[in-house]
């Protein structure tokens, strides 16, 4: 797929030139017998056929990118249409409807992907879906924690609870989800003013797309520790992430008004502006989480994801070069030079 610049949406008639109307170029002669409104008619018919969303699927794995199943839906959840990807990730819808759609990449392993996007009449965009393996995403929502202070909980709690505690975390960090909620549910069940243990059953629960079960446990923990700020930050990343992006904004808005030096609040703030189409928040939310947390890959694949949309090629290209060298063994890395080569076009 080559990455071509879009058209203005402005229009421009002149008798034997090309006509530029909705992003397309259409070669059409206005003759001075053909009423201009007429012609204009037909144009904006064709143009209403041009509308596409075109983008390419970033899996962290150096096979298997051909043929995953890229859907387009309404808010509501209902299904538009669907298609493939090739061997490169890229996938492109050539006639979608104007209005808001929600661009959907489910793959057995990785956190669903969601992408909003607003087609104007006739308009067209460009985006990048990264996935985040299961495994990544836990780290992601406990990243702000830091180190559990065990000799603290000691102080507070039995070690019986304490120990069930920190065998749930270990089961959460190897992947056996159903006996860290178990084992969570326990501490919770014995020592319920326990705000840690509330907030690492959320995380499970995440991890297993229990969003209202992780939506209450995180809550809980908040409730218990108003001036914590990792509750609201794992909150409202997962809302930001699974479709909810208003209701993060404000969780982590009011995360960052506890914690102004959170990178993983930052982040998952710009992923939310940029979900509600704020997109000079999101880049400023972005480039603040990788002041903070430098070289954090989401953060620039996001950043390249916003530039890539609004067309800004040279900056595009700057965050996947900076990507390219903090990241020389990722394995997604062929997709991202690959991609570097398409922004390039564009910016000659």
């Amino acid at each position: 797929m080559k990455v071509g610049i879009l058209a203005n949406t402005d229009s421009i008639a002149h008798p034997g030139r090309h006509i530029v109307v909705c992003c397309c170029t259409i070669p059409v002669i206005v003759r001075p017998n053909i009423p201009l409104l007429a012609a204009t008619v037909l144009l904006a018919a064709v143009c209403a056929q041009a509308q596409a969303i075109r983008g390419q699927v970033l899996v962290p794995s150096a096979q298997g990118i051909d043929k995953i199943e890229v859907v387009v839906e309404k808010p509501s959840g209902q299904v538009l249409t669907r298609t493939y990807t090739n061997e490169e990730g890229t996938f492109v819808f050539p006639t979608i409807p104007g209005g808001d759609w929600y661009v959907v990449v489910r793959l057995d392993g990785f956190k669903e992907a969601r992408e909003r996007i607003y087609l104007t009449a006739g308009g067209s965009t460009r985006i990048l879906i990264p996935l985040i393996r299961d495994d990544q995403a836990v780290a992601l929502s406990t990243a702000a924690s830091g180190v559990v202070d065990v000799d603290d909980l000691s102080q507070r709690y039995p070690k019986k609870v304490v120990d069930e505690y920190e065998k749930g975390r270990d089961d959460l960090r190897k992947g056996n989800d159903a006996k860290a909620i178990e084992r969570f549910q326990t501490v919770v069940k014995d020592a319920p003013d326990f705000a840690q243990a509330h907030n690492a059953l959320g995380t499970a629960f995440q991890k297993l797309q229990r969003f209202d079960d992780a939506a209450k446990e995180y809550l809980a923990a908040r409730d218990l520790n108003p001036r914590w700020a990792e509750p609201l930050v794992n909150l409202g990343g997962m809302r930001a992430q699974f479709g909810d992006p208003a209701r993060a904004r404000q969780e982590l808005q009011d995360a960052l008004a506890l914690d102004a030096s959170s990178g993983m609040a930052h982040y998952y703030l710009g992923v939310a502006n940029y979900k509600l189409l704020i997109y000079p928040d999101a880049e400023q939310n972005l480039q603040r989480s990788l002041e903070l947390s430098p070289g954090f890959a989401p953060s620039r694949i996001a950043l390249v994801n916003l530039y890539v949309r609004l067309q800004r090629w040279q900056d595009a290209l700057s965050q996947i070069d900076l990507y390219l060298a903090e990241n020389r063994n990722a394995p997604e890395r062929p997709q991202i030079v690959a991609l570097r080569a398409k922004v390039i076009a564009n910016t000659k």
